[in-house]
């Protein structure tokens, strides 16, 4: 009985081996059909259609795609301009303490103000075109003794009749400028007063509505600071160290190439 297992072993015969092998040819047989009835039903498949973008690929292509009315919010290759306009005004207050007066108030001058700021496609300020300039020869405050004593012993303003602020860079300002909303940020430059050059800061909140532009900007420093002497006048009991200059701003933006 052993010899015979070996011979059966040998011969590659254990019991159970010969039906796996058959399961196994089995298999192999379905797997043949399967393949031969697939390829059957494939050639009689409609041929499929060229390749192309699917819809919502194309949808997203068409939503991002910049409409003539959005090019200058996503940065035209041009330069963007803020052209200051007929309505805006420049203003100095200053706290002082008149003679008869119990309780100090502020001086007033109003004057005209021109100019415009220049961007690149990215939002670099170009300064040689960025200028503002106001008139001093003509600052009134109502006051005629005070705006006298201003315009000839303060500011000169025979020799020296504008200031001028020359913006450098802001600190803030959306980018691409926006076509509404209201937004605060910096305005950081040179302002020349006289033969003096300092760098001041202006606090600004302008206001977009399409391409009109409105606000406010407001600096301030001390008469030192400019090498100015404060006004002394006999009607003056004493007058504060700091000056306030405010911008009332109306402006226009506008692009070129």
């Amino acid at each position: 009985m052993v010899s015979v297992l070996r011979t059966r072993v040998r011969r590659g015969m254990v019991p159970g081996r010969r039906r796996r092998v058959a399961s196994a040819g089995y298999g192999v047989v379905i797997g043949a059909i399967a393949v031969l009835m697939l390829a059957a039903c494939g050639g009689a498949t409609a041929p499929s259609a060229p390749a192309g973008p699917s819809p919502v690929t194309q949808a997203a292509s068409e939503s991002t795609a910049p409409t003539q009315e959005q090019q200058r919010e996503s940065g035209p290759s041009g330069t963007i301009t803020i052209e200051i306009a007929e309505g805006s005004a420049a203003r100095y207050r200053v706290n002082e303490q008149l003679a008869r007066r119990n309780l100090p108030s502020d001086a007033v001058g109003n004057s005209g103000v021109a100019g415009s700021f220049v961007f690149d496609s990215e939002g670099n300020v170009i300064s040689a075109r960025s200028t503002v300039i106001v008139d001093l020869k003509g600052l009134s405050s109502g006051q005629d003794r005070r705006d006298n004593f201003l315009r000839e012993r303060v500011l000169e303003s025979n020799a020296f009749p504008t200031a001028t602020f020359v913006l450098r860079e802001t600190d803030g300002l959306p980018w691409p400028l926006p076509r509404n909303g209201e937004h605060a940020f910096r305005m950081i430059g040179d302002l020349t007063i006289r033969d003096v050059t300092r760098e001041v800061v202006w606090d600004t909140v302008l206001r977009f509505d399409g391409d009109s532009v409105s606000g406010e900007a407001m600096t301030e420093f001390t008469f030192e600071y400019f090498g100015m002497d404060k006004p002394s006048l006999a009607f003056l009991l004493s007058v504060a160290d700091e000056i306030q200059l405010e911008l009332d701003l109306v402006a226009n933006i506008t692009s070129g190439l």
